[in-house]
C-alpha cells in the first residue's frame, strides 16, 4: 500500500513548462491514489474481502446484496473497485454508503477523502480525512491524506506535521515518506524532497512515484544524468507515462543527445497528445540528428 509525486521550477528556456509540471503532483496522486486506497481483510466465505477487489463489479454487487459481507465492508471495497476503474462518482456513492453504516471507520473516511482529491474537491477531502482522523487519532493513512489535502491548498507547515505523523505511526510506509516528499518539493525545498524520495524507493522500489519526484528535483538542480536515470527507473514501472518521457526528453535535450531526447518526446506524444511542451521540445528537436 505505498506509492505516489512531483513538480519543480524551471530556469532555462528549453524548459518552459514550470505552471504545467506544477499540476503534475495531482497528475502523479491520480497514479497511486488506487494503491493507497484502504481495503478490508474480512473474510467472504472461503477468500478475503481484499480479494474481491479483483472481481467484476456485477459479481462484488451480487456479493453485497447476497449479505456475505457486511455492508459497510462491502461497500468500501465495492468503491476501491470503482475507484480502481475510474469511476469516482460510483466510489463516493458507495463510501459514503459504508459511511452511514459504520460511521466508525476511518477506512471509510480516507478513501471518501483520495477520491474527493481526484475530483478536485480538496476543502471536501480535507474534511473527510480529519474526521478518519477524529475517528482513530492513530490511523496513519487519514494523516496522510489530509496532507495531501492541505499540500493542494498550499498550506505547507500542517502538511508536514500530518506527514510527520504519519511517518511515526508507520515509519516504514514508502508512502507516507513520498508524501512528506511532495510537501518538501512543493515548498522549492528538493534537498529534503530528495531524502524522502528515495528513502521511500528503498522501502519499495517498484513504486515508480518516488523516481519521478526525485527526477524533477535533478532536472531542476541541472544533473540531468541522475534525472534520466531517475526517469528509466520509473519507466520500467509504467511505460506508458507521458509526461515521464517529456521529462525524460528535456533532460536529454539539455545534454544535447537530440537523438533520445525526440524519441522521448514522441514517446511522450504517443501516451498523452495533450502534453504541448512535449510537442513544443519535439519541434526544437526534430527528427533527433545531432
Amino acid at each position: 500500500m505505498n506509492r505516489s509525486y512531483s513538480i519543480f521550477m524551471l530556469s532555462s528556456q528549453a524548459l518552459q513548462e514550470a505552471p504545467l509540471i506544477r499540476k503534475s503532483a495531482l497528475l502523479f496522486f491520480t497514479i497511486v491514489f488506487a494503491t493507497f486506497l484502504v481495503g478490508c481483510q474480512t473474510r467472504l466465505g472461503s477468500q478475503s474481502t481484499a480479494n474481491m477487489e479483483n472481481m467484476d463489479l456485477d459479481s462484488l454487487s451480487k456479493h453485497i446484496a447476497a449479505g456475505d459481507v457486511s455492508g459497510g465492508k462491502g461497500y468500501n471495497t465495492r468503491g476501491v473497485a470503482y475507484a480502481r476503474r475510474n469511476q469516482f462518482n460510483d466510489a463516493l456513492s458507495d463510501f459514503d454508503k459504508a459511511i452511514s453504516i459504520t460511521p466508525q471507520s476511518p477506512k471509510a473516511y480516507t478513501n471518501r477523502a483520495l477520491i474527493l482529491l481526484r475530483m478536485g474537491r480538496t476543502e471536501e477531502a480535507l474534511q473527510s480525512a480529519s474526521k478518519a482522523i477524529a475517528v482513530d487519532p492513530s490511523y496513519a493513512p487519514g494523516y496522510i491524506a489530509r496532507a495531501h489535502a492541505l499540500r493542494l491548498l498550499g498550506r505547507f507547515e500542517p502538511a508536514l506535521e500530518d506527514a510527520n505523523k504519519a511517518i511515526r505511526l508507520n515509519p516504514e510506509s514508502a508512502y507516507a515518506l513520498h508524501a512528506r516528499g511532495l510537501i518538501y518539493q512543493r515548498a522549492n525545498d528538493c534537498d529534503h524532497a530528495i531524502l524522502d524520495f528515495t528513502a521511500a524507493n528503498d522501502r519499495d522500489p517498484y513504486a515508480a512515484p518516488p523516481y519521478i519526484g526525485r527526477g524533477e528535483c535533478e532536472l531542476v538542480r541541472g544533473r540531468y544524468k541522475k534525472a534520466i536515470e531517475d526517469f528509466n527507473a520509473a519507466l520500467n514501472v509504467d511505460s506508458r507515462n507521458g509526461r515521464v518521457w517529456m521529462n525524460r526528453g528535456q533532460a536529454y535535450e539539455q545534454l544535447g543527445d537530440m537523438a533520445q531526447a525526440s524519441l522521448s518526446y514522441k514517446n511522450a506524444i504517443s501516451f498523452d497528445s495533450t502534453l504541448s511542451a512535449a510537442r513544443q521540445g519535439l519541434g526544437r528537436v526534430g527528427s533527433g540528428r545531432n
